[in-house]
């Protein structure tokens, strides 16, 4: 049944009733329900109390099997200094020589140069003779010079007679200087070329048809054609 709550003089009233009486005794505490199965709202955490003593260290338990799993490396120290060396130790036995050629070392500075040895005879051989070298540009014709006084005439010599035998030590002297190309001096035979030939070439006279052919200079004998 509803009632009226009423405030008067900072009391409060029940409409219909009188003045509140006092609290009458606790009744007998009823047989407990049936646990909740509706969990209520945590309420809020408690302040932290302040930390107790620590207490003292229980005993040491029994170690636990050797762990399999290894744990992360630990940071390197510092190395240590190094000890001194030791004694070393016997040659061992020398191994059978390898069969596999190493790779060829740097070459070595050059060491001084021997003495000359002896010069070998005198080679039998002619090599071939190099190319002409290109004809120098003509220097410019000088002055001519005064014609000088006709010297005496000389007295005839004596007329020689064939075969002339020459004396010792009186040589016929051919122009060994040349004054151009295509020039010559000495001893010469007139004949007919067997072949196309040129000035200087090594020819032979050929004794089947008596034409004059070109021969080889390395192997051959011959003259020289002029």
């Amino acid at each position: 049944m509803a009632r009226l709550k009423i405030k008067e003089n900072d009391e409060w009233y029940y409409a219909g009733y009188g003045p509140e009486g006092a609290t009458g005794p606790t009744g007998d505490t009823g047989p407990a329900g049936e646990a909740s199965t509706v969990t209520g709202p945590t309420g809020p955490t408690g302040a932290d109390g302040a930390t107790g003593d620590t207490g003292p260290t229980g005993p040491t338990g029994a170690q636990g099997e050797a762990s399999t799993v290894t744990g992360p490396t630990g940071p390197t120290g510092d190395t240590g200094a190094q000890g001194s060396t030791g004694d070393t130790g016997p040659t061992g036995a020398q191994g059978e020589a390898s069969t596999v050629t190493g790779p060829t070392g740097d070459t070595g500075a050059q060491g001084d140069t021997g003495p000359t040895g002896a010069q070998g005879e005198a080679s039998t051989v002619t090599g071939p003779t190099g190319d002409t070298g290109a004809q120098g540009d003509t220097g410019p014709t000088g002055d001519t010079g005064a014609q000088g006084d006709t010297g005496p005439t000389g007295d005839t010599g004596p007329t020689g007679t064939f075969p002339l035998q020459l004396t010792e030590n009186n040589p016929i002297l051919l122009d060994s200087a040349g004054s151009a190309d295509g020039k010559y001096s000495g001893i010469a035979i007139a004949g007919t070329a067997g072949a196309a030939l040129a000035f200087g070439e090594v020819i032979y006279l050929n004794n089947d048809d008596s034409h004059w052919e070109l021969a080889d200079a390395n192997e051959s004998d011959g003259l020289c054609l002029k």
